[in-house]
């Protein structure tokens, strides 16, 4: 299956379809402003750090720990693997990190170090592709595979079952006043496809 990706081009046609396809949505569109979810380059591993690092956790906590880690790592990109790998656990546990989560960091950071895990060779994978090379690794669940396709991949067309916010900020759209099950979110995201990112991208702002 052929991999969409965001980019500026086709974040506009995103936000054109969305308008017309959902009469609410449009209403969200036009209060937030363009989508910012522009897909920059960014490392990956980094986006699966902070994805465990938030799995489970609020916004807030999650950028709390998220800061901490990187001052202990540091804020450089450039051989991030090698950084986590030197760092002692109970250093990456200070942070604030979970003891399960700070070997899930570690263990991923150790297969890209030892060329287990190639997250650069995943951008021409299909999601489904992606999905089983990520999934065979510690910690890494449906939501966090989905994250990573999002802010890692840039992938057009993807929304998160797992994720609580995106089940909040459909409750919100809908003025729902219990949490829709997977059914109902399949059939309430449906016709947003193929840009479900940047449908979620505004129900997440929904609850800024």
């Amino acid at each position: 299956m052929a991999t969409k990706n965001l980019n500026a081009l086709s974040i506009g046609k995103a936000m054109s379809h969305l308008k017309k396809a959902d009469e609410r949505l449009a209403k969200v569109i036009k209060k937030v402003g363009p989508c910012r979810l522009f897909h920059a380059e960014q490392d990956r591993l980094w986006v699966l750090v902070s994805s465990i690092a938030s799995q489970q956790l609020s916004n807030k906590a999650a950028a709390t720990i998220l800061a901490r880690v990187t001052a202990l790592i540091g804020d450089d990109s450039r051989a991030l693997c090698d950084r986590i790998c030197g760092v002692d656990p109970v250093d990456l546990k200070g942070c604030g990190l979970s003891a399960a989560k700070a070997a899930c960091v570690r263990s991923l950071a150790q297969a890209v170090q030892a060329g287990e895990l190639d997250l650069d060779a995943l951008t021409t994978q299909s999601d489904e592709d992606v999905s089983a090379a990520l999934r065979v690794h510690r910690g890494v669940g449906p939501w966090t595979v989905q994250m990573f396709l999002i802010f890692g991949l840039g992938r057009a067309d993807v929304f998160s079952l797992g994720d609580v916010g995106l089940r909040r900020g459909l409750m919100l759209l809908h003025g729902l006043e219990d949490k829709p099950s997977d059914d109902d979110v399949t059939r309430l995201t449906d016709h947003w496809r193929p840009y479900r990112t940047v449908a979620a991208w505004y129900l997440w702002r929904l609850l800024d």
